[in-house]
């Protein structure tokens, strides 16, 4: 089983502090930006149509993703008081990290 934040978190009772999501995520959000960069650059053209609905996706994903990230790290900033609630959202937000890596990698797989 590979290793997540989420499963860390579970398998270690451990509750991260707000400080520690906030890292988790201001990461996340750097990675999000690195990502919009490379599926925005020249070397990710899509040569079909079908690529091009894929890549187009993964923009929107991109988006949505770095959207949600910001939206969490202001609501952290806010409240700590609610820190179980915002623990599992900040282990679905990394978790959507990881699953663009992966869609990611099999789009770029297709493209060379």
């Amino acid at each position: 089983m590979e290793l997540t934040y989420r499963n860390f978190w579970k398998t270690n009772c451990i509750t991260p502090s707000s400080m520690e999501c906030l890292i988790k995520l201001r990461r996340n959000y750097t990675d999000l930006l690195q990502i919009e960069q490379k599926i925005c650059s020249y070397t990710f053209e899509p040569n079909t149509y079908v690529m091009f609905l894929k890549s187009e996706s993964i923009k929107k994903r991109v988006k949505t993703l770095i959207k949600s990230n910001q939206d969490l790290i202001e609501l952290i900033k806010r409240e700590e008081e609610q820190k179980d609630y915002m623990t599992l959202k900040v282990a679905k937000q990394l978790e959507g990290l990881s699953d663009l890596y992966q869609t990611l990698s099999d789009y770029e797989s297709h493209i060379k």
